[in-house]
């Protein structure tokens, strides 16, 4: 969270440097980080958070999703793909090296699913695979020697499935990690990897 107690210009300063570290972080948006378009992007923020009576607070997600929508709106699909699945924590590299080499990124499957009663099994698999290829390129250098973490598997799959018996629930679990290596294979045909990176259960 940003908090600033002088808002308008000071937060507009705050808000344009959060921007650009995000945007270097995400990766994909070069193009954008000049100076003049950083500062555009902080003036439309602070005025949509001016219209919606936030004067003090900016949680980072607020600032994130504006900024998925103004790079969605100029064409720079690709960065604003990239920002919603790495600025939000739902994909992450791991902390730790893995036997076998090639880096290890991990999804955190519980951040996918969905709430409210709602649990659309369709749209959660659609979600997955575009997740997935928005991560791709992470695995490029290494020709796709890697591996991709799954955490909470079993907890996404008990949510898509409003509870239920547990064979069940391991059932579609099985199901999600089948559709990671599948769609994992297929992008390693698309973009000419040596291989495809392979997955794991790190709850299991």
């Amino acid at each position: 969270m940003i908090w600033n107690p002088h808002p308008s210009r000071d937060r507009k300063t705050v808000l344009a440097r959060q921007i650009s570290s995000m945007l270097e972080a995400c990766g994909g948006a070069e193009s954008l980080l000049a100076g003049d378009n950083i500062e555009e992007f902080a003036r439309s923020l602070d005025q949509a958070l001016e219209e919606r009576g936030m004067t003090d607070a900016v949680h980072t997600a607020d600032i994130i999703l504006f900024l998925v929508q103004a790079l969605s709106s100029v064409g720079e699909r690709r960065a604003a793909r990239r920002l919603l699945v790495f600025g939000t924590g739902l994909a992450a590299p791991a902390a730790w090296d893995v036997t076998g080499g090639g880096p290890m990124w991990i999804l955190d499957l519980r951040e996918m699913t969905v709430r409210d009663g709602c649990p659309i099994e369709l749209l959660f698999f659609v979600c997955l695979s575009a997740v997935l290829d928005a991560m791709a390129e992470v695995w490029d250098e290494c020709g796709g020697d890697g591996v991709l973490g799954l955490r909470h598997v079993s907890q996404a799959a008990a949510a898509l499935l409003g509870g239920g018996k547990p064979g069940r629930i391991r059932k579609l679990a099985r199901e999600i990690k089948q559709t990671c290596r599948a769609r994992l294979d297929q992008i390693a045909a698309d973009r000419g990897w040596r291989t495809a990176p392979r997955v794991l259960d790190l709850d299991s």
